[in-house]
């Protein structure tokens, strides 16, 4: 079975030393001997079926960190592992293998999932998934001669193909339209906002026409005006991020209690976010503010 697929059945484990009481549940795995090579897996410890050992076959069992780490502590390699499983015409079979190897875990599904328990056997060469690595430059020619070599072995079987990294792919797809959509209601939120912000900053502007004349008559800098005006729109989008980023914290943290391995949000994003929301009310309210401050007193005076 390629990694990308979920395993369904789990099979009852038992080896010398277990806890009645544990019922772990252990996931089988069917390969061949090239399984290591093809998807590039690294043993922990140990080593992997082998073709010239002829009892690998059906005597040899290798498991995951995972699982070796369910069986207790210490070296797995060389315990005898008795498995119960359902076998393909509906009977209970139990077989007794011999731990050769422990593979260094993957991730078979998404990071949604834990990694779970893994039992990897060679039962044959026969199953469902024909695995082959190819080289990434050619791959039309590469597809179309795959497609050509199967027909001429099983011609009365369709030739259909998934490539692994589109399954994976898959795994995230409604996470990345989740990302867009929420990425296009923030840039139109923000655009909405500061549309509100330059109207509501020109509104004030206006009404403080006099007073801004006043002080800038009895000495009051450019600067210090722009400040002045400024100071309260940043006021109130502080009160904005208190409001919002502790639920957007929950939310965050929410969701990420959907990963079986996730990272903590922490307060880096919320400052990041509270600082870029802060930013762009100064420059909404900056423009307007500047041209107030920056009038003829004369001319602020005689306004009515």
């Amino acid at each position: 079975m390629p990694p990308g697929l979920a395993p369904r059945a789990a099979i009852e484990v038992s080896w010398e030393g277990k806890d009645p009481e544990d019922l772990t549940p252990f996931f089988p795995v069917n390969v061949d001997p090239d399984y290591l090579k093809t998807f590039r897996a690294e043993m922990a410890e140990g080593r992997f079926f082998a073709k010239e050992t002829a009892s690998d076959r059906k005597e040899a069992v290798v498991v995951n960190e995972t699982a070796a780490r369910a069986m207790g502590a210490g070296t797995q390699t060389g315990k005898r592992l008795t498995v119960t499983a359902m076998s393909m015409q509906g009977r209970t079979e139990t077989n007794t293998y011999t731990v050769v190897g422990v593979m260094k875990d993957f991730h078979q599904t998404s990071l949604r999932q834990a990694i779970e328990p893994m039992v990897f056997t060679w039962n044959g060469d026969e199953g469902p998934w024909l695995n082959v690595r190819i080289n990434p430059s050619g791959i039309a020619d590469t597809m179309k001669f795959l497609e050509k070599t199967w027909k001429s072995f099983v011609p009365d079987y369709p030739f259909t193909f998934e490539f692994l990294d589109d399954r994976v792919d898959a795994f995230y797809k409604q996470d990345r339209r989740t990302r867009s959509i929420l990425g296009v209601f923030t840039v139109l939120a923000l655009f909405t906002a500061c549309l509100g912000l330059i109207g509501l900053a020109s509104f004030i502007a206006e009404k403080k026409t006099k007073e801004i004349g006043i002080r800038k008559v009895l000495g009051a800098s450019a600067r210090g005006l722009v400040l002045m005006q400024t100071r309260e729109f940043l006021g109130w989008v502080l009160v904005a991020n208190a409001v919002a980023l502790p639920a957007a914290y929950l939310a965050a943290g929410r969701w990420l209690q959907g990963f079986a391995y996730r990272v903590n949000p922490g307060v880096g994003p919320a400052l990041l976010a509270a600082a870029f929301s802060l930013t762009v009310a100064f420059l909404s309210v900056a423009y307007k503010a500047v041209q107030a401050a920056r009038a003829n007193p004369v001319d602020s005076l005689r306004f009515e």
